[in-house]
């Protein structure tokens, strides 16, 4: 779906009257419960739809953020204890501040073309990375 959402122009075409905002943040939101890191389908739409560097970053960060958001309560009801985990949490949200200010600075320095490119570039790499594990594992 990633590949070919990024690079043909007829599957991109064809599926476009099915992808809205609410479909991605529910499929989001849902798979990220089970599969865990689903960033990519969401940014596949979004250098799709959006032309600005800045609008593509700062509505996947949202669509993270609620999706993320919207875990806490689903894994405190199942029982998790995050206090188990209080340090683990404590790197994660060191690490992601940090990741925001290094990200700012180099996005304000990347021209928007080249910076959607490596992001496609980017996404097609992880795809063909997960379609490589799956098939070497008997996955598919």
């Amino acid at each position: 779906y990633i590949l070919l959402n990024l690079w043909s122009i007829r599957f991109s075409t064809l599926m476009k009257r099915y992808e809205n905002y609410y479909l991605i943040g529910l499929l989001q939101t849902g798979l990220g419960l089970i599969v865990g890191a689903t960033g990519p389908l969401s940014l596949a739409i979004l250098t799709k739809r959006l032309t600005s560097k800045d609008e593509i970053i700062a509505t996947s960060a949202l669509f993270m953020t609620i999706s993320h958001l919207a875990k806490i309560p689903v894994f405190m009801l199942i029982g998790i204890s995050f206090f188990e985990h209080v340090q683990l949490l404590t790197f994660m949200i060191i690490g992601s501040v940090v990741g925001y200010f290094i990200g700012t600075k180099l996005r304000i320095m990347a021209n928007n073309d080249v910076l959607i490119l490596v992001i496609k570039v980017l996404l097609s790499l992880m795809a063909l990375r997960m379609l490589f594990v799956a098939i070497t594992i008997g996955a598919l």
